[in-house]
């Protein structure tokens, strides 16, 4: 019988360097596995040993010189599993986990909301989807996960601003057979005296046996 993985995504929000204990914190008490993190700012010079963490690995995305860190993952050191390389500032992390988990290819990713000098948001998002694609396998469970910046619940809206950004990724999901399972909002904000909610993280499988549930979950520290 294969194993399961607990996996995680969770937008930090302004940064991961001053909120390491609430990261552990996060680790132990749901037991991950996995966990992707966005939004983690870690700047050229950081003493990346002070991001380490007893029991897990850490992996970062490809970043060329002069650039942030802002998607990084942990993985339990028990896990097997290799990295595929992204390109870089794809803003994305390639996982192929041991063929003894339910899960055998993970894509953690991040699609900024504020985009790098020389890059659209529709370029950006086809260097995403180039990597996913590349790194997709029709025989195996693949999972997509992370912060798209795109809200979920504006999927059928013709006059959604980031319409021509969805529609590229609505044409991979569905050539992959992939299905969101994210439901219900993730962000949450209150504007005007009224609440504005958003399903901006997306988690897509394509294989729904292997998986057993799915649970949100708000943390004080951070926007999703």
């Amino acid at each position: 019988m294969k194993k399961k993985l607990l996996i995680g995504t969770w937008n930090l929000c302004n940064g991961m360097t001053m909120k390491m204990d609430y990261i552990k914190a996060v680790l132990k008490e749901k037991r991950l596995d996995i966990l992707f993190l966005q939004e983690t700012e870690i700047p050229d010079g950081c003493n990346m040993s002070l991001l380490n963490i007893p029991g897990f690995k850490l992996e970062c995305e490809l970043k060329s010189l002069g650039n942030k860190i802002r998607l990084v993952c942990y993985i339990r050191e028990n896990i097997p599993y290799k990295r595929q390389f992204e390109e870089e500032n794809s803003h994305v992390i390639l996982l192929r986990i041991d063929s003894g988990f339910t899960i055998d290819n993970i894509a953690g990713l991040y699609r900024p909301f504020k985009i790098e000098e020389n890059e659209t948001a529709l370029s950006k998002a086809k260097i995403q989807l180039r990597n996913v694609t590349d790194f997709h396998q029709d025989s195996k469970v693949n999972l997509i996960l992370g912060d798209l910046n795109l809200d979920y619940e504006k999927r059928r809206e013709n006059s959604y601003q980031h319409r021509k950004i969805y529609d590229e990724w609505l044409e991979a999901i569905t050539a992959f057979d992939l299905i969101q399972i994210v439901k219900e909002p993730t962000w949450e904000r209150i504007y005007n005296n009224n609440v504005q909610t958003s399903i901006l993280d997306h988690v897509y499988v394509d294989d729904m046996s292997a998986v057993e549930t799915i649970i949100v979950e708000k943390q004080p520290i951070s926007d999703h």
